[in-house]
């Protein structure tokens, strides 16, 4: 008997925690990046202001004041809709490999309620997450279009022009534009961000020999009195594939990529400098193909659990992948409340390289 597959799958609220928000936790979690869930479409989120020197003469009576007092941020949901639509063959396809790769002895027969519904959900998760992880760093409220083209190649209504909002990044204001916006601010607002001199780049802007290492232990050294006073197992860097990649040279010029420069993290190996984990800033791509005089070598240096993806779960929260018939498609649809950042300005530090367009 051949295989039937007509499955509709439609989740709401909690259940698109369970189902989409856990996947996305197991994604996340050993990148550093903590995500909270909320039923309103706002969470106010605290950190700790650095305490002032108060230490007095013994004398009766309280002399304390409130220097160290709670700094609320505040942190809105913005609404996204993310689709998917692919030919139903090549979608069940990919789906049931997916399933195979989990189960090998499902019944293909019979695969409704399979653990094809989980396959399914993993492959629209995993395009989602890719969106996500980018507008992570890169969204920005200000960014709009430097060429033409389309959203959807093959579909004219989704043409877009030369200034027009790009709306693939302008709902939220990630990690960069928020590093940006805070130069403007002044004492524990203001992150700390360090520019990639000049000097420091080949003529075609590629990083010389040696440079990541400069700046990973400036990143460190010239931070601040709350990011030098935590262990450094309990800090991370983040850092773009190119400084990944010439810190790993300088590494094996030396004398090899040995253990000591190594440490396991959740469950993966990472180069570690002087102890702290480095994990890939996976943007350079994006960089490159949506931004104009982009600054292409980049890194940071944070907390697990500073830098968060905050995940709303109330009535606008919705998903379902179902078959479109006439079309022959398998089609998915999730609309969500998201929003990302870090929480404490005094708890990350920011370097980045300039780009000289040629």
């Amino acid at each position: 008997m051949a295989a039937e597959y007509n499955g509709t799958y439609q989740y709401s609220g909690e259940h698109v925690a369970e189902l989409f928000v856990k996947p996305a936790e197991r994604v996340m979690l050993p990148e550093g990046v903590t995500i909270w869930t909320t039923r309103d479409n706002a969470k106010n989120l605290y950190y700790l202001g650095v305490a002032d020197d108060n230490i007095y003469k013994y004398e009766k009576g309280f002399k304390g004041g409130d220097s160290g007092a709670l700094v609320p941020v505040r942190v809105v949901c913005e609404k996204f809709k993310k689709e998917l639509s692919l030919d139903l063959d090549k979608f069940l396809d990919m789906s049931l490999r997916r399933a195979l790769e989990s189960n090998p002895g499902f019944d293909v027969a019979d695969l409704d309620g399979s653990d094809l519904e989980e396959a399914e959900i993993s492959v629209f998760m995993d395009a989602t997450m890719r969106g996500m992880v980018k507008n992570l760093w890169l969204g920005d409220k200000t960014k709009v279009h430097t060429a033409a083209g389309r959203y959807v190649a093959d579909n004219p209504a989704t043409a877009y022009a030369i200034g027009d909002e790009d709306k693939r990044y302008s709902n939220v204001d990630g990690i960069w534009r928020q590093i940006s916006v805070s130069q403007a601010k002044s004492g524990d607002e203001k992150v700390v961000l360090h520019d990639i001199e000049q000097t420091d780049l080949n003529d075609d802007n590629t990083l010389k020999d040696d440079v990541t290492i400069k700046y990973f232990k400036q990143l460190y050294r010239k931070s601040n009195r709350i990011l030098k006073s935590l262990p450094k197992s309990e800090l991370r860097f983040y850092a773009t594939e190119s400084m990944i990649e010439n810190y790993e040279d300088t590494l094996e010029d030396a004398n090899g990529t040995d253990g000591s420069r190594r440490a396991v993290i959740d469950g993966i190996e990472r180069l570690t400098y002087k102890g702290i984990p480095i994990l890939p800033m996976p943007v350079e791509t994006a960089l490159e193909a949506d931004f104009n005089d982009y600054k292409p070598h980049r890194a940071v240096l944070s907390t697990p659990g500073n830098l968060f993806m905050l995940f709303g779960l109330g009535s606008h929260t919705s998903a379902k992948i179902w078959t479109n018939d006439d079309a022959e498609e398998r089609r998915s649809r999730m609309n969500f409340e998201w929003n990302a950042g870090y929480i404490h300005p005094q708890l990350i530090t920011a370097v980045w390289g300039e780009y000289v367009t040629p």
